[in-house]
């Protein structure tokens, strides 16, 4: 399958995910305006397309994709129930996405993780790092560390939620090898493709990917798994992965603006 029409089916994905001001014609290169692009074939282990690649952004939620590697990495039973508290809640900012969690709800590490990427829930994320390091800033040198294992040489975390903080930042090319190896780990990739999901004190828990406009002029079986994020800083940003002529591909966007038109 040619480039230019691989590239053509991602962005028409890519439009349906987050209404990105996208303009797509068969066969030619699309006219785009996300500022930080990468469409890479995890099949052939080739980059396909690239748009300022190694320019240090912020990437909000997508901070969550190392987040969860990084838990998983280093908690030793995920199935271990802890106990949510008023003061890790309180320590949530009020303009981040939340999973819905109540003080005093107990769930497990595995919940946790669901609840944080699935609907970008800011007070699971802070909860993971909190309850099993100790604290935020212990957490993020976790996360630094298994930076500079991957080889992110663009990459340094203050946070692990992605909210716009002074020295947050990463590249699209750090990104996609953050994610590439993240889904290596088989519970990573589970929870990255599962759309839906229960924790155990009964809370459902739903990816935003099913929360966006629905267009029935695209096939969304395609998109396998999704990290979406905001923030007015780094704009719209995507991570995905996609079954596209049976090659299994990467795309990741930065920097989008919103639209209400959608192709």
């Amino acid at each position: 399958m040619k480039i230019k029409k691989y590239i053509y089916f991602a962005y028409m994905l890519l439009s349906f995910t987050l209404l990105f001001p996208i303009t797509t014609y068969a066969l030619n290169y699309p006219k785009l305006d996300s500022k930080n692009i990468e469409i890479y074939d995890l099949t052939d282990n080739k980059i396909l397309y690239e748009l300022k690649s190694k320019e240090k952004v912020s990437i909000a939620s997508l901070t969550k994709i190392a987040t969860t590697i990084t838990a998983i990495e280093n908690i030793k039973n995920l199935d271990e129930k802890v106990t949510i508290t008023k003061k890790i809640l309180n320590t949530v900012n009020r303009e981040a996405s939340k999973a819905g969690l109540k003080s005093g709800d107990k769930l497990t590490y595995r919940d946790l993780l669901y609840a944080s990427m699935l609907p970008s829930g800011a007070d699971a994320t802070n909860s993971i790092a909190i309850l099993s390091s100790g604290s935020i800033k212990n957490f993020v040198n976790k996360m630094n560390n298994l930076a500079k294992k991957i080889g992110l040489k663009n990459t340094n975390f203050v946070n692990v939620t992605g909210l716009d903080e002074n020295n947050h930042y990463s590249t699209v090319d750090d990104v996609r090898k953050l994610l590439i190896y993240s889904l290596e780990n088989p519970l990573f990739k589970q929870i990255y493709t599962t759309k839906k999901y229960t924790l155990s004190n009964g809370l459902i828990v739903k990816s935003t990917l099913l929360g966006t406009y629905k267009n029935p002029n695209i096939n969304t079986e395609k998109i396998i798994g999704s990290k979406t994020g905001f923030t007015g800083k780094a704009g719209y940003c995507l991570s995905s992965l996609s079954n596209i002529n049976k090659h299994e591909m990467i795309i990741i966007v930065l920097k989008a603006k919103k639209t209400n038109t959608i192709y």
